[in-house]
């Protein structure tokens, strides 16, 4: 589906994403790439991207109760490319330029899962809303228009 369609016609709150991320967006330094799910956060087309990670690995913030709160529980029944219990992170929003995410598209590391339901998308508006960990500039730059 990507390739029939500009990239910049995907970009909104909700998309989702398969991408092999590099290093510089994954936590683990002895991990150079890895396939992720990614959630786009902007209104809509604008460089640069904002995103965060789905993940199934929630037991990482058991130790860390002030990010737990940063999580939004997904229903992975609602979403065929989900296969197990899956949280969206909010606790640490990336950024990637419109290029970046295109050159991903151009080697073939980007692929369209789907989009969020209509639900989780408010939800993931109301999470930004009330995060404590996503910076000042970036949640101005997440406000949508009404």
């Amino acid at each position: 589906m990507l390739g029939a369609l500009p990239l910049s016609t995907l970009i909104s709150r909700g998309t989702v994403l398969e991408a092999l991320v590099d290093k510089e967006h994954l936590d683990d330094p002895a991990i150079s790439s890895r396939q992720k799910f990614i959630v786009l956060l902007n209104c809509g087309p604008s460089d640069p991207i904002y995103f965060a990670f789905l993940t199934s690995n929630t037991t990482k913030f058991d130790t860390l109760p002030h990010l737990k709160r940063e999580l939004m529980d997904v229903d992975h029944n609602a979403y065929d490319f989900l296969d197990r219990p899956t949280c969206l992170d909010f606790s640490d929003v990336h950024t990637m330029s419109m290029a970046a995410l295109e050159k991903m598209l151009t080697r073939k590391r980007l692929s369209y899962k789907g989009k969020l339901s209509d639900s989780d998308i408010v939800r993931c508006g109301t999470a930004i809303k009330g995060s404590f960990q996503i910076a000042p500039d970036i949640m101005r730059a997440l406000r949508c228009p009404p």
